[in-house]
């Protein structure tokens, strides 16, 4: 019984330091990806932001879009490269630009 407690003990160890090399203690920028604030009450943000986006001719998806009266936002991915100072900081009517971090999914 000696042996199997020592196995169970050394499994449990690697396990351990396997799920801590697997999630990591600070976020992490997702590549390209943004949030972009505009004033509330702005008409079709999601379209100002596909146009801008459009006029460079990249690839890109819409991650989400709200526009109500209490926020009115656009989060974006452009797939592949990206120029932030060329195809992100000059988007219109933008208040608030922000880099998007990735999310630990919760432990249930």
């Amino acid at each position: 019984m000696k042996i199997n407690a020592t196995i169970l003990t050394t499994l449990t160890f690697m396990f351990s330091a396997a799920s801590s090399f697997a999630s990591p203690s600070q976020p992490r920028f997702l590549p390209c990806t943004f949030q972009v604030e505009f004033p509330v009450g702005s008409p079709a943000s999601e379209e100002m932001v596909k146009t801008h986006l459009d006029s460079f001719d990249i690839s890109y998806h819409i991650r989400t879009s709200i526009n109500n009266q209490y926020a009115n936002f656009v989060s974006f991915t452009i797939n592949g490269d990206c120029d932030y100072d060329k195809q992100v900081a000059t988007i219109p009517h933008a208040i608030k630009i922000s880099r998007v971090k990735e999310v630990a999914s919760p432990n249930l």
